[in-house]
C-alpha cells in the first residue's frame, strides 16, 4: 500500500481498490480559473464543516462532485490551452502507455483520451505498490493534474461517464465512434 505522496490525492492506495483519475494538458484550465474553482469548493466545504450536520460526509462528497463537474465542464469546453491529444499519434502514445501497465500494476477498466485531458479508471493490482502512470503523467513539462483522483466503490457509473465524455463534448454521436475510448469488455454491457 502506498501512503506517501503529494498534492490532494488520497493518502492511501488500498490494494484492490478502484481509482478514477482525470488529468489535463498544461494550460487546459488557466491557473486563475482552477484557483477560483478551488476557492469556491474550499469556501463551500468550510461552511459545511462549520454547520457540522449529521450528513457532513455526504454533503462534503456532494461538494467535491460538484467541483469535479465544474472542472470537467471547463476541460470539455476545450476552450483553453493546447489540444495536443487531438492528434491521433499523440493520443496513441498515451493509450499505449496506459495499456503498458495493465495487469502488471493495475487492472484497466476504462479510459478516454480527450483533446486536452484524460479520464482513467482502474483497479489497483494486488501485486503492485505504486501507480506508475501517475508518476509519468505528473511530469510538469507537459501537463498539470487537477487534484482529481477519486477512490471509488465500484466503477460502473464512472465507466458510463468515461464512455459518454466524447459525446457530451460533441465530438461524436456514440461512444464507440471515438477512437480513444477504451472500455474493458466485461463493462461494455453497461453501455448503450
Amino acid at each position: 500500500m502506498k501512503t506517501n505522496y503529494a498534492r490532494n490525492l488520497p493518502h492511501i492506495q488500498p490494494i484492490g481498490a478502484t481509482f478514477f483519475i482525470t488529468f489535463g494538458l498544461y494550460g487546459s484550465i488557466p491557473k486563475e480559473k482552477i484557483q477560483l474553482l478551488q476557492q469556491e469548493r474550499n469556501a463551500k466545504t468550510n461552511i459545511l464543516r462549520e454547520e457540522n450536520s449529521e450528513n457532513l460526509k455526504e454533503n462534503l462528497d456532494i461538494a467535491q462532485k460538484r467541483y469535479f463537474q465544474r472542472v470537467d465542464a471547463v476541460l470539455d469546453s476545450i476552450e483553453y490551452g493546447e489540444k495536443y491529444l487531438s492528434n491521433p499519434q499523440a493520443a496513441q502514445i498515451v493509450a499505449n502507455k496506459i495499456h503498458q501497465y495493465n495487469h502488471e500494476h493495475y487492472d484497466l477498466l476504462a479510459f478516454c483520451i480527450m483533446p486536452n485531458h484524460v479520464h482513467l479508471l482502474f483497479d489497483l493490482n494486488l501485486q503492485s505498490e505504486k501507480i506508475p502512470i501517475e508518476e509519468e503523467v505528473t511530469d510538469k513539462n507537459y501537463k498539470q493534474i487537477y487534484d482529481i483522483m477519486h477512490l471509488i466503490k465500484g466503477g460502473s457509473a464512472i465507466v458510463m461517464y468515461i464512455a459518454n465524455n466524447p459525446k457530451k463534448a460533441s465530438l461524436v454521436n456514440h461512444w464507440r465512434d471515438f477512437p480513444f475510448t477504451y472500455i474493458r469488455e466485461d463493462y461494455q454491457h453497461l453501455l448503450p
